[in-house]
């Protein structure tokens, strides 16, 4: 039931009455699966309610208590978030580094997402070389036929071969990235491909 009222709170963009109702329910939680999602879906909440303290407070809580690792995914790639807005990117990309890792053996294509997510950050680094090593990285664990449909990771390795110069590569993947929004109609991403394709000078595409 409190979940269910979590949810409606959301719904009307009331997140910190979110945070404390599905820290409630982990609170009734009667064993350590449940108890450890509430506080991550908990923290979730505190977030993007403006509340990091509470966020990372709920988040080392739930940590000794997470199993499942896709669940522990979600806790280390929203710790990293707020590690990222609080100026601590070092930090972050060392977590994401080392829970891609951990995950790569388990789900292939989490792993790839999460060092994209490094490889980001070390854009913002100034730290080029290094951004394209993790996006050829990434692409390398989630495996060709499906790293050339994903745009995440197309699109990520795309932009590092054109910041750093491979123009000729960088504009085909970027091409096909642009072929493949167009065909499925995915476009989450897509604002990465076009300021890709801007530099370029890719217009019309």
């Amino acid at each position: 039931e409190l979940e269910r009222a979590a949810a409606s709170a959301r719904l009307r963009g009331g997140f910190a009455a979110e945070a404390r109702t599905l820290e409630l329910a982990a609170r009734l939680a009667p064993e350590d699966a449940a108890r450890a999602r509430r506080l991550v879906d908990a923290a979730a909440a505190a977030w993007r309610a403006g509340r990091s303290a509470e966020a990372t407070q709920l988040l080392d809580e739930a940590s000794p208590s997470i199993a499942d690792p896709v669940l522990r995914a979600n806790a280390q790639e929203l710790r990293a978030e707020i590690l990222k807005r609080h100026g601590r990117a070092e930090e972050a990309h060392d977590l994401l580094i080392a829970e891609a890792a951990r995950l790569e053996g388990i789900n292939p294509l989490r792993a790839a997402r999460m060092l994209t997510l490094a490889c980001h950050l070390f854009f913002r680094r100034e730290q080029a070389g290094r951004a394209l090593e993790l996006a050829e990285r990434a692409w390398d664990i989630a495996g060709h036929e499906v790293a050339v449909r994903d745009l995440e990771l197309a699109g990520t390795l795309a932009w590092a071969r054109v910041y750093l110069g491979q123009s000729d590569l960088g504009r085909q993947l970027a091409l096909e990235c642009a072929a493949n929004s167009e065909r499925t109609g995915e476009t989450a991403k897509g604002p990465q491909v076009a300021w890709c394709l801007s530099w370029l000078e890719e217009y019309e595409q």
